[in-house]
């Protein structure tokens, strides 16, 4: 028997709160993307085996999750493809989770994304990761109790989740030779955070209630754009001190301002980035923003450009009783 999960990469498009005076921390929105994909087979085997790329990343979440439920080590995991990782793009989420639900399968579990999620130690600060695995859209979570208690459960509860528009096009770039943090630099970096004024969050949540949440249900571009715009402004102000100003760098500053002088109705870094991604209408507009994404990106150190729709599913699981 063979199990093969396919899960989506996703776009990070903000923290709301780092204030906590109403008890709750964080809450992230964010959408999930058609490409790039993690793909993992796992499969029964006589020993532990895990092959093909980040396999250390996913050792380590097979063994926890084995062990958590008492199961014998003998399968054989192959992670056939990955998104890239610490770029902003949710890897490490996705890969782990897809690792758990094909050991789910395959050793016929009965747990939900969610449980996977608390076992493997996901969602500590946002809980878009896991619902847009288990879902696909544009997912808002609630963030944390605050102050924060390491029994309570995580991740952060889903509190909004809507189809998306899948005729919008979203160029997302990746300039070469930089990174965004990882799980022990992003935690140390949330240990550094000032709390932001209320009043900011205030702007922030407003920003999403009123403007960016309609603009989705009423699929008007322009609405959700200049929505985007503005809580990336707002929320990048709330963390300036620790990525070194509005956006994490000044590369990734002038890819978002290209993006919004070429055509892109919004534009924004996806988590600590470096990714950034830019919203258009239609495919001839990815196109060309694409081209002139990329030509700037050559002017520095390369990088990577492509363009994507949302994935308004959640990871696809395939099973082969033959293998």
């Amino acid at each position: 028997m063979k199990v093969t999960v396919k899960s989506s990469a996703r776009l990070h498009m903000g923290i709301i709160d780092v204030n906590g005076g109403l008890g709750r921390l964080y809450s992230s929105l964010g959408l999930a993307i058609l490409t790039p994909n993690v793909v993992v087979e796992a499969s029964t085997s006589n020993k532990f085996l895990v092959d093909g790329e980040d396999k250390e990343r996913a050792r380590d979440a097979a063994s926890k999750f084995l062990d958590h439920y008492g199961i014998e080590k003998r399968c054989h995991i192959n992670i056939v493809n990955t998104i890239p990782t610490h770029v902003g793009l949710g890897s490490g989420t996705q890969l782990k989770l897809a690792v758990g639900r094909s050991l789910a399968k395959l050793f016929n579990l009965q747990v939900s994304s969610i449980e996977i999620s608390r076992v493997l130690g996901r969602g500590s600060v946002s809980g878009i990761g896991t619902a847009l695995f288990e879902k696909g859209g544009f997912v808002v979570d609630g963030g944390v109790r605050y102050p924060i208690d390491s029994g309570i459960s995580i991740p952060p509860p889903e509190i909004v989740r809507l189809q998306f528009p899948e005729d919008w096009h979203f160029v997302i770039a990746i300039p070469r030779n930089e990174k965004g943090l990882s799980d022990k630099d992003e935690a140390l970096a949330f240990e550094k955070l000032s709390s932001a004024p209320p009043e900011v969050v205030g702007q922030i949540s407003r920003m999403l209630l009123m403007k960016m949440l309609p603009s989705i249900v009423e699929q008007d571009i322009s609405g959700f754009g200049s929505s985007l715009n503005a809580i990336q402004t707002l929320v990048g102000g709330c963390f300036s001190q620790v990525q070194g100003g509005t956006f994490a760098g000044s590369n990734v500053e002038s890819i978002v301002r290209l993006m919004l002088d070429n055509g892109a109705f919004g534009a924004g870094q996806s988590s600590w980035g470096p990714a950034v991604y830019g919203v258009v209408k239609e495919r001839t507009d990815a196109e060309l923003l694409h081209e002139k994404v990329k030509a700037f990106l050559d002017t520095l150190s390369g990088g990577s450009v492509f363009f994507s729709k949302c994935s308004n599913k959640g990871a696809i699981v395939a099973v082969d009783q033959n293998q």
